[in-house]
């Protein structure tokens, strides 16, 4: 027979328990609400429970690209919604301009490596979370270690930087016999910026369009946003990822407040990241200068100033002229050899071209076949190539 006394204490021993789960588990407590409730929105497949929120805080890895105003914000926001492995890499060092908005510095901080003191000051303030950092360029690191990362944040203000980068995830694409990217290839990224009060964060997931319009008034057209980001998360263990959208863009204006907007594109068959691309063959001795000549003939891609990439390696860059200086020897080597000596590949070209007398920039993946070494396969050639 309990009494009143036992079942008071028992009451109040079991109150406790409930509110340090609570504490322990407060700094999951939005990526909580997604993932340890089953709701209308969800999809058929997805299970709430805890294992998959641990399973997202022991093994998702994100990389944010930037330490800056936006970054300091990323890293600190990161680390208290619970994921424990981050890394972030910036070139630059701290200023005392950056002093007013990028608030992990201090004075005392001014011409350090702002990687090096943003990670620091986090893991100082929050508890069990590792940040690796890299003072270096996005530009200097193999282009497989971005690979080895979940998601990958970027806070950068160099079109040149989210270009390369931008490269970079498309590299890691692969497709399958009907020409669509395989899911476990796709690499999300988030990429933001501010201006004033203003700002703006989209989600992009190289490779993946749905081909449909987007309304976010229509509650139907939500429910199915919602439905796709609980099944990624419960497939790929990554919180970010509108699997059908190619940008969806989240914008905050001080004045007006905040709105969302999804941009439909139409289908480009020559694009970098969703297209086929376009076959060429070559003979194994043909030289990377030689390549990028043949491209700049009609009836081909009729494409100038080609730099070239493979796997995500630089080949040969035009510009900047840092990276042109460390590919220019590439130049008289045959292209079979710096792809590896495979008979058939995929390389990605950017250049400008020209259309109605007007000069624009261009991207193209072309895949190259190397005669004599495979057999070639019945598919239509640039130009007669």
């Amino acid at each position: 027979m309990h009494t009143d006394i036992e079942v008071v204490e028992s009451e109040q021993t079991s109150c406790d328990c409930v509110m340090a789960d609570s504490t322990a588990n407060s700094r999951t407590r939005d990526l909580d609400k997604l993932l340890l409730r089953p709701g209308n929105l969800v999809g058929p497949t997805f299970g709430p429970g805890t294992e998959l929120r641990d399973d997202l805080e022991e093994y998702a890895k994100v990389l944010v690209v930037g330490a800056g105003g936006l970054g300091c914000e990323l890293l600190k926001d990161l680390a208290l919604t619970g994921f424990k492995n981050l890394e972030v890499m910036d070139m630059d060092r701290i200023e005392v301009t950056y002093l007013n908005r990028q608030f992990l510095f201090r004075l005392e901080d001014v011409g350090k490596p702002k990687a090096e003191v943003a990670a620091k000051r986090v893991m100082e303030r929050v508890s069990g979370v590792n940040i690796v950092p890299h003072f270096c360029r996005i530009e200097d690191k193999d282009p497989d270690f971005c690979n080895d990362f979940s998601i990958i944040a970027l806070g950068l203000d160099s079109v040149e930087a989210r270009s390369f980068i931008n490269a970079v995830a498309c590299s890691f694409l692969e497709y399958d016999s009907e020409d669509k990217p395989r899911e476990e290839t796709i690499k999300p990224m988030v990429d933001g910026g501010t201006e004033g009060f203003k700002g703006h964060a989209q989600i992009i997931m190289p490779g993946v369009h749905s081909g449909k319009a987007f309304d976010p008034d229509n509650l139907e057209h939500m429910q199915w946003v919602y439905s796709e980001v609980i099944n990624w998360l419960s497939s790929e263990l990554s919180f970010l990822a509108f699997q059908q959208l190619h940008i969806l863009s989240l914008s905050y204006n001080g004045v007006e407040g905040l709105h969302i907007k999804a941009t439909e594109f139409v289908r480009d068959k020559d694009c970098l990241v969703c297209g086929p691309g376009v076959l060429i063959e070559l003979d194994t001795s043909v030289t990377l200068k030689q390549f990028i000549d043949l491209l700049e003939e009609p009836p081909r891609l009729h494409l100038s100033k080609a730099s070239v990439t493979h796997r995500g390696k630089n080949l040969y860059m035009q510009a900047p002229p840092v990276l042109e200086e460390m590919t220019h020897s590439n130049l008289t080597q045959p292209l079979f050899d710096l792809m590896g000596r495979i008979p058939r590949d995929t390389v990605h070209v950017s250049g400008t071209t020209s259309k109605d007398d007007k000069k624009t920039s261009a991207l193209r993946k072309l895949r190259v076949v190397f005669t004599g070494v495979d057999v070639f396969t019945d598919m239509d050639t640039a130009g007669g190539a």
